[in-house]
């Protein structure tokens, strides 16, 4: 039988959740696992699609103001896609309206950042209103840690 430390043997069942629940908790700084911290410190996943170089000039500076690190996607169209790239689908794309490129902004931080980011651009952008779609995501959990430079 296997010795614990202190010399004690095992005895009985273990004790806590089972091996798959104690698996599939969080790993960010431990917070959600220990169930400390507040709902401001969890994390987030932040989603910014912008249409325009305005727009994204104007969320760019928004997550600078903020000390928000992200990485910017450039993307194109679904419809854009299938009239360059897979000619079967040629056809059906000409009947597709015609859609700007856009940037998309993916950043994973903390879920009161993200919700002040959110609250500064629909502020910011109540006039237009076109062009930028923002989004917040709660993060159960995550694992793994982006780089820095």
């Amino acid at each position: 039988m296997a010795k614990r430390p202190g010399n004690r043997p095992r005895q009985g069942k273990p004790t806590g959740p089972p091996r798959a629940a104690r698996a599939s908790r969080s790993v960010h700084k431990g917070e959600a696992r220990r169930g400390r911290g507040s709902r401001n410190d969890r994390p987030a996943l932040l989603i910014v699609l912008a249409t325009s170089t305005s727009h994204l000039e104007d969320a760019v500076a928004v997550l600078i103001d903020l000390g928000i690190a992200a990485t910017v996607i450039q993307t194109k169209p679904l419809s854009t896609v299938l009239r360059d790239e897979v000619p079967v689908f040629a056809g059906l794309a000409s009947m597709l309206p015609r859609m700007p490129e856009s940037r998309l902004v993916v950043s994973i931080t903390t879920m009161g950042l993200a919700d002040r980011a959110l609250r500064l651009l629909s502020t910011g952008l109540q006039a237009d209103g076109h062009g930028l779609f923002v989004a917040t995501i709660a993060l159960r959990g995550f694992f793994g840690s982006p780089g820095r430079s």
